[in-house]
């Protein structure tokens, strides 16, 4: 008897653990699916909300950039809904025509000037300035953070383009020496033959911009390496008597993908051309399309009130605005200086 009731002791415990096995079981697999999902949905929204800057911001945008964000994150976060709807407002050839008549600091320093005002404004009476809204405004800051980190990684290409720059010359110096030595070597087994001489003057080219003498570069190559291969008695004999050899081929195409590497088809001597751009005039125009929202709406605000401050453009924007209240109205006062605290 003692042996069946410690039998049925141990059958029972046996049966429990095996329920409470089931459940555990159940129970942590639902959650961590349900997990997965929210952090797989979340990372992909956040980067359109604030693009990620692949370089940071410094000199005059540094402080601009603080002030931008730390405005930013003072509002609630707007939805990819939000963004994609302000966004089908204005469309890319609008935002490029806008940017295209205004250097991008000049903007953005104008953009953070209004900021505070349009903050203060939405904070104190929102229906006051109707129908610009918190939401709006969140997107125009966001344009601005993504305008000034656009500069900064711009203003590190730049500075890596201005030093290939610096050494282009080095590199066209010594494409031009591979290449009058290669032409040399051609002419020479080319002598006056009718056959041959047609091929090289068309790979002779140009050597007026890097891109001309870098295709110069490589169609001697081909023609040198047409000689190379050749499998006729007299041009393998002319080919020995003249030293040509592989290496001048090799030597020709380096030279070709150095300059390619240096500079993109520019003429020789050319300058970096400092204005904006075209990617930069994009994101550019899009803060001026908002703020031309924004000002638009202040501006019929302070018609019914006149203690809602109006939005008028400063020596950075001017250009862009031709509102005709704006510019009879009042002399365009300086864009104050941006505050790096949000006001409370």
């Amino acid at each position: 008897m003692a042996s069946k009731k410690k039998l049925t002791a141990t059958t029972k415990p046996s049966k429990k653990p095996a329920g409470k096995t089931k459940t555990a079981t159940t129970s942590p697999t639902k959650k961590p699916a349900g997990k997965t999902k929210t952090a797989t949905t979340s990372p992909t929204k956040k980067p359109s909300s604030n693009a990620a800057a692949t370089a940071v911001p410094r000199g005059d945008d540094a402080p601009l950039a603080l002030a931008a964000r730390t405005l930013l994150a003072a509002w609630p976060p707007i939805s990819d809904v939000d963004r994609e709807a302000f966004a089908s407002r204005a469309p890319d050839a609008v935002c490029d025509a806008l940017g295209a008549r205004t250097k991008s600091l000049g903007v953005a320093r104008d953009a953070l000037g209004w900021a505070k005002t349009i903050d203060a404004a939405l904070r104190a009476a929102p229906a006051a300035v109707r129908p610009y809204s918190a939401p709006r405004f969140a997107w125009l800051l966001e344009n601005v953070v993504a305008l000034l980190d656009a500069r900064a990684a711009e203003a590190t290409s730049t500075k890596t383009a201005s030093t290939t720059r610096d050494g282009a010359s080095s590199v066209e110096a010594v494409a031009r020496a591979v290449r009058n030595e290669l032409l040399l070597l051609l002419e020479e087994l080319a002598g006056e033959a009718a056959d041959d001489l047609p091929a090289l003057e068309a790979a002779r080219g140009s050597a007026a911009t890097h891109g001309a003498l870098a295709a110069s570069l490589d169609a001697l190559a081909d023609v040198a390496a047409g000689w190379l291969a050749s499998k006729d008695p007299h041009a393998r004999a002319l080919v020995a008597a003249s030293g040509l050899a592989q290496g001048d081929v090799d030597r020709a195409r380096a030279a070709a993908l150095a300059l390619v590497s240096a500079s993109s088809s520019t003429a020789l001597g050319g300058r970096v051309d400092a204005r904006d751009s075209a990617a930069l005039n994009r994101i550019e125009g899009r803060v001026l399309f908002e703020m031309r929202a924004a000002m638009a709406a202040f501006a019929n605000a302070n018609a019914r009130d006149k203690t809602v401050a109006r939005l008028v453009p400063g020596a950075g924007t001017r250009g862009a605005f031709s509102h005709p209240k704006t510019a009879a109205t009042a002399p365009t006062p300086a864009a104050p200086a941006p505050s790096a605290t949000a006001p409370s």
